[in-house]
């Protein structure tokens, strides 16, 4: 299974990833992996498979990065069936309409949930259960988030009204905050960048956001340069892309795209 995107560092030694952090981002339509030491990127792969119809033992087997050994792995689960629930609520009860909202393969995935201290909430989310007998059968010891916690724990709205954009390939985290708070945090898949942009009109006209004030903040697989930026830019006027300020590669910053998503899983913990 070839990666559409890879980087190996001259300083990757593969006898010594004990010593080295996995982190790894995990969707429907994708998988992708960096291999770190401190701050330093030593290798980075973006794999598009559906994971759904492929077999990611098999993978996790022979993929020359996926089947070493880590020090520390850190997972991000990219997932449309999630649902954020105040604290307040009993964890039985929101389990429950976890199932409710979800109740079409509730036999064939496992609940997890993440606790989001600056709101006071959790974010649950359900893993098909190929995929969790995978990663446990890989990594047992693994700490293991949805993206969406790790937005929210660590990322600060730029403006009273902001909309985050995560992109995953054709996977997109948006939250948007309102007045500086939390209102909407979703996942959705979308086959195009048109029809990404179709969603996000509709998205503000739905939440009443005006395209000449609202601010858009754009994280993951894409820069100033991509096709989708190009296109979102013709229709709101504040569009940034996050920077990132942490990783590098031979000894420069890495691009934003190839690292601010995989910083939030480095500082998780």
């Amino acid at each position: 299974m070839n990666p559409s995107f890879s980087y190996i560092d001259a300083a990757y030694l593969p006898y010594h990833t004990s010593n080295y952090t996995l982190l790894l981002c995990i969707g429907s339509l994708s998988l992708n992996y960096m291999v770190v030491n401190d701050n330093r990127i030593l290798a980075l792969e973006q794999i598009n498979i559906d994971i759904n119809k492929s077999n990611l033992c098999q993978l996790f087997e022979t993929n020359s990065f996926l089947n070493k050994t880590y020090q520390n792995v850190n997972i991000a689960h990219i997932t449309p069936f999630t649902t954020l629930i105040p604290a307040s609520f009993e964890s039985n009860t929101a389990h429950q309409a976890l199932d409710i909202l979800y109740d079409e393969d509730v036999e064939f995935r496992k609940n997890f949930n993440d606790y989001c201290k600056p709101h006071n909430l959790y974010v649950y989310y359900k893993v098909a259960n190929d995929i969790v007998r995978a990663m446990i059968s890989q990594y047992p010891l693994a700490n293991r988030y949805n993206l969406q916690t790790l937005m929210l724990n660590q990322l600060v709205p730029i403006a009273s009204q902001t909309v985050q954009v995560c992109v995953i390939g054709f996977t997109y985290v948006i939250q948007l905050f309102n007045d500086e708070k939390l209102q909407v945090s979703k996942t959705i898949e979308c086959d195009s960048n048109q029809t990404f942009l179709y969603h996000m009109l509709a998205f503000c006209k739905m939440y009443e956001l005006n395209p000449d004030e609202v601010s858009f903040e754009f994280l993951g697989w894409i820069n100033e340069a991509s096709a989708l930026f190009d296109m979102v830019k013709k229709y709101f006027v504040h569009v940034s892309v996050l920077k990132n300020n942490e990783l590098k590669w031979d000894g420069e910053l890495v691009a934003p795209q190839y690292a601010v998503l995989f910083q939030l899983l480095k500082n998780a913990n």
